[in-house]
């Protein structure tokens, strides 16, 4: 193959290699916790902050199977005692099972000053 012709194929390629591998995390602004809400049957954890994006209105949840639950969890009670600011992560596409509405799974949590 000529190595033009490898470049094109190359660069045609692409968006389907980084998109596929790529994921959409959105940022909310920098806020306070409203309110966090722990489920005992399955573990779940759902929050919301005092000024939420569109894209996750309704607040954010998380899964006592999630590998940083433990983490995230210290982060956020902490945040929540203290009225912290802080900035979450998450992902608009991946409602909480069983929901209505614009939830986002958790990504991170950020403090910040």
């Amino acid at each position: 193959m000529k190595p033009f012709v490898a470049l094109k194929l190359l660069l045609a390629l692409l968006p389907f290699c980084c998109s596929a591998s790529a994921v959409e995390y959105t940022g909310s602004g920098i806020s306070t916790i409203k309110f966090i809400t722990s489920y005992n049957g399955n573990g779940d954890v759902m929050f919301r902050l005092e000024n939420p994006i569109e894209a996750c209105v309704k607040g954010y949840w998380m899964s006592s199977s999630d590998v940083g639950f433990q983490a995230n969890m210290s982060m956020l009670l902490a945040a929540f005692q203290a009225n912290s600011n802080v900035r979450i992560y998450g992902l608009p596409g991946q409602d909480w099972p069983g929901s209505s509405g614009s939830y986002c799974k958790v990504y991170s949590v950020e403090y910040h000053k």
